[in-house]
């Protein structure tokens, strides 16, 4: 009687077998296909015109270091530097989590500070002069270059430089003098 119960669970598991294997062939070919109706995911980036037109070579030279706001992971920085096929250097870039951040960042406090997008309070005060003028001086940065719209953020430690800047298509830049 185990024999015959047994054999009767065999032909039922080898009438389902073929069932189960098309089953997840199908499945399988289903979520191999993307969901086009939802349309795909993509970024927007917007490349000021400063970097598109070519007028940036006017203003930085071909390897100096630029501090570009917003500051790393804040902003398209990196997008911009390799648009201009690596014209100039970052004074912030790098990609990484903050584990692995090279020291030399995480050593002035004015890195995190500069990161301000997800902070509620003004990232920057005039007390944080000293360490801006260290950062720029640390990574020999020649220029500073933001958007117009970044200006009251770095007010207090930009304005403390005494330099002019120059406005071009809404990007305001900083020449540092490195002596």
């Amino acid at each position: 009687m185990g024999r015959e119960k047994r054999n009767r669970l065999t032909s039922r598991k080898k009438e389902f077998t073929p069932y189960v294997k098309y089953i997840l062939i199908v499945c399988t070919l289903i979520f191999i296909f993307p969901n086009v109706r939802g349309g795909t995911s993509y970024t927007s980036t917007n490349i000021p015109y400063f970097f598109t037109s070519g007028i940036y070579k006017q203003y930085i030279q071909r390897g100096d270091n630029v501090l570009y706001i917003p500051y790393a992971s804040d902003g398209d920085s990196m997008l911009y530097q390799q648009y201009t096929n690596m014209y100039f250097n970052l004074a912030e870039g790098y990609v990484t989590t903050w584990v692995l951040t090279p020291k030399i960042y995480l050593q002035n406090p004015i890195t995190t500070k500069l990161l301000y997008k997800y902070q509620k309070k003004p990232p920057l005060t005039s007390n944080d002069f000293n360490d801006f003028k260290k950062y720029l001086h640390d990574f020999k940065v020649n220029e500073i270059i933001f958007p117009q719209s970044e200006y009251s953020h770095l007010l207090p430690v930009i304005s403390r430089l005494h330099l002019k800047p120059i406005n071009v298509e809404g990007i305001l830049v900083y020449k540092i003098n490195n002596t």
